[in-house]
């Protein structure tokens, strides 16, 4: 009638535990049933029934990552970085795999300072730069000033006295307005009157007359003529 059904694994931590044993028969192990027991893992053991931790999870390892996991083991490449994806934009992130409407434009304008529509705050060209709408006369004092040009396109216009032989002879003026003078004797009955002279500068000289006495019988046509050139001016007939 012997009995050796009390003989077993009486160590609760091996795998081959037996509740029911109450002596030890020295057939412990330790290994077999050893394993990850979590179905999630990629390593899981579906005949492990002590887990070991030796489970292995996969995911997103990159801490810089907007989905990082930290408790993952391997990385399976499902990081994402959120950020600009637009090449084009002034924010451009080459690490970025996902568009988060953050792109930025701002940055495209006119960088050429001699432009009208010079942009200080652009850092790219958008080949906007024109150079015409600002361009005119910026000097007050000439006829066509520009209140709105903001760079002079050397057109401005100046009104003055044109003839360089005049007293007033103004080399800047760029429109004769008139103004020219000449200095000289206006008065057209004196000797030295000059046509052009329209300031008369007290310098008249009165003409010459000569007085001839003609009887009436004799005329020479020379002398006549000799007579009309000097008398015009001396009420002579």
């Amino acid at each position: 009638s012997c009995d050796f059904s009390c003989y077993g694994c009486i160590n609760p931590g091996a795998c081959n535990f037996d509740a029911t044993a109450t002596l030890s028969d020295g057939s412990c192990e330790f290994e077999s049933c050893r394993g990850c027991t979590d179905p999630d893992a990629v390593n899981y053991d579906p005949e492990a029934t002590i887990d070991d931790n030796s489970c292995i999870y996969t995911g997103c390892t990159n801490p810089a990552a907007s989905n990082y996991d930290p408790g993952a083991d391997i990385n399976d490449g499902s990081c994402i970085f959120l950020g600009c994806t637009d090449d084009a934009a002034c924010n451009f992130s080459a690490t970025a795999n996902e568009d988060d409407g953050s792109c930025d434009f701002s940055c495209y304008g006119c960088i050429n300072p001699t432009a009208c529509n010079y942009d200080a705050g652009a850092t790219l060209s958008d080949g906007s730069c024109e150079y015409t709408s600002c361009r005119g006369c910026t000097d007050p004092e000439a006829v066509n000033y520009d209140a709105d040009a903001t760079i002079d396109d050397n057109s401005c216009i100046y009104l003055g006295c044109t003839n360089p032989n005049a007293v007033n002879y103004d080399p800047g003026a760029s429109l004769d307005d008139g103004s020219c003078y000449w200095n000289g004797c206006t008065d057209p009955t004196m000797q030295n009157y000059q046509p052009l002279a329209n300031i008369d500068d007290g310098t008249c000289v009165a003409p010459i007359c000569w007085d001839f006495d003609f009887n009436g019988s004799v005329g020479i046509q020379d002398l006549l003529d000799l007579l009309l050139l000097f008398n015009s001016s001396c009420g002579a007939e």
